[in-house]
């Protein structure tokens, strides 16, 4: 007697958003953020798409980013990380690279880039996950020590709710930790990491910065790396995603 295949279900891609769900067909394009599933299980679709498309497998930088250059990888932005001149490699021949941890175009430092989306995407990486970020920041004037101390001891500022939104929502940022520098120049740490956090908390006190640099992100530091060059991150995924 022969035995019975049980018939495979057809593979179902699901966008971020509900009502996205689609059955997947060869002609489908997957995005980051889809996910793909076989038989009701979750696939890891991005990691063989960048062995696929890099021939090399996923890559993890650290890239110091000039002010100027925004985290963006849209192609019809002249300020693009596309456009870039250290990154072009990387981009080359229609690579799917993604920014993680974003930065203002105004501000320099520290940005991660992978072609992993799901390490892009991790919650380790997101505005709420309390991991340590260490900016440098430099002000318009010498910092009161009235005001450096409600600086440490955190600010009410306004911040939106989604990025590009203007709908705000006001409440008492978590604290930053001021480690050194001048009453100019401040050594900020934040747990957290909102849209133009640490230019809100100055201006709610009465200041403006003219500079801003992330020096660290978690237990990836920028060390010595030249502003606009890049380097590979020992510890792959997981200095990415910090063991998340």
């Amino acid at each position: 007697m022969g035995r019975t295949a049980a018939r495979a279900t057809p593979p179902v891609a699901s966008g971020p958003r509900a009502g996205q769900r689609r059955t997947a067909k060869p002609s489908l394009r997957l995005r980051s953020g889809d996910t793909l599933a076989l038989d009701g299980k979750k696939r890891d679709w991005e990691a063989l798409a960048a062995k696929l498309e890099g021939g090399g497998g996923l890559e993890y930088y650290a890239y110091h980013k000039p002010e100027g250059v925004a985290c963006t990888t849209d192609a019809n932005d002249r300020r693009s990380l596309r456009r870039a001149p250290a990154l072009k490699k990387l981009f080359a021949g229609g690579k799917r690279v993604f920014p993680a941890g974003r930065l203002d175009v105004d501000s320099c430092g520290l940005v991660l880039l992978t072609n992993d989306g799901a390490a892009a995407d991790a919650s380790a990486l997101q505005p709420s996950s309390k991991l340590d970020k260490v900016y440098e920041v430099e002000l318009d004037r010498r910092a009161a020590d009235d005001d450096v101390a409600a600086l440490a001891a955190g600010v009410e500022i306004a911040t939106p709710l989604q990025r590009g939104s203007k709908a705000e929502k006001t409440g008492k940022r978590c604290p930053a930790t001021r480690r050194g520098g001048g009453r100019r120049w401040l050594v900020v740490t934040l747990a957290e990491g909102r849209n133009r956090q640490l230019r809100r908390m100055a201006e709610a006190l009465g200041y403006e910065v003219t500079s801003l640099r992330r020096v660290a992100f978690g237990p990836v530091s920028l060390g010595d790396l030249r502003p606009g060059t890049l380097r590979p991150l020992r510890g792959g995924r997981d200095a990415v995603i910090l063991a998340e």
